[in-house]
């Protein structure tokens, strides 16, 4: 496996592609969203880029929408191995979720 350290030219081009799509990210229409049929789920942790209060605009907007808000960051509910010794780490609750949401 490659090494993602800072000072690998990889990590920096991964930083910049990832900077420059939230920078120059267009907002979806509602009715973009509106028109999605299938079941979705919304997730996120609270501590997470995008904030709750989005996150809930958006799971209304969807026919079939979901919503769940998870205790945390991004990492801590989807298991990134960074948070796997830190509390409040919840991949099994959220694999659960995301298990449930698919039945």
């Amino acid at each position: 496996m490659r090494s993602m350290a800072a000072d690998n030219p990889l990590y920096w081009a991964m930083f910049n592609r990832d900077s420059q799509r939230m920078l120059h990210f267009k907002d979806w229409k509602d009715e973009d969203i509106q028109s999605i049929k299938a079941p979705a789920l919304v997730l996120i942790g609270n501590e997470d880029v995008t904030k709750p209060g989005h996150a809930v605009a958006m799971a209304q907007l969807l026919p079939l929408g979901k919503l769940v808000i998870l205790p945390g960051g991004h990492g801590a509910c989807l298991g990134e191995i960074m948070f796997a010794d830190k509390p409040g780490h919840l991949p099994s609750i959220t694999a659960d979720i995301i298990d449930d949401f698919l039945k």
